[in-house]
């Protein structure tokens, strides 16, 4: 694809990946997806929480369409609140996609998958090497316990 970046908001100071780094974009019979795995940063940890908070819950991307002429097909729709219809066939490059408060297109979803979720269980687990120091420390605590006793 293209060498896109993900942003929370379209906002170009609030990256989260990149294409080829941490940032998946394929095709479906539905349209553009993409799997963003995200950083461990206070940006990274927040998102991952609205999400599966249910806050942030939809999505967007930034594209440009080719100028041939069959690139896109607008049709007029009876619907009072969205009058035409726009079929786009041919995108010529996507900027970024982005995890948004208010989507373009509200039909768009963001979910947080098993990956992200684990990712997000493994940072509230304090690292390998914290653990067994917890451990060594209760040992010689349990032994200096049992050297008072006797």
């Amino acid at each position: 694809m293209t060498n896109a970046v993900a942003l929370f908001n379209h906002d170009q100071n609030q990256i989260l990946g990149r294409n080829g780094v941490n940032l998946e974009l394929s095709v479906d019979d539905t349209g553009l997806k993409y799997v963003l795995t995200p950083p461990d940063t206070q940006l990274g940890r927040d998102l991952v929480e609205n999400v599966r908070a249910g806050i942030i819950s939809q999505s967007s991307f930034a594209f440009s369409i080719t100028d041939d002429s069959d690139a896109e097909k607008w049709t007029r729709d009876g619907d009072a609140e969205a009058p035409y219809n726009r079929l786009i066939r041919m995108i010529d490059r996507i900027y970024d996609v982005s995890p948004v408060t208010t989507p373009a297109y509200p039909d768009t979803e963001v979910k947080l998958g098993t990956r992200s979720l684990d990712q997000l269980k493994a940072l509230e687990q304090p690292p390998k090497w914290q653990q067994e120091r917890q451990k060594m420390l209760n040992e010689l605590k349990r032994e200096d316990l049992l050297r008072g006793l006797f």
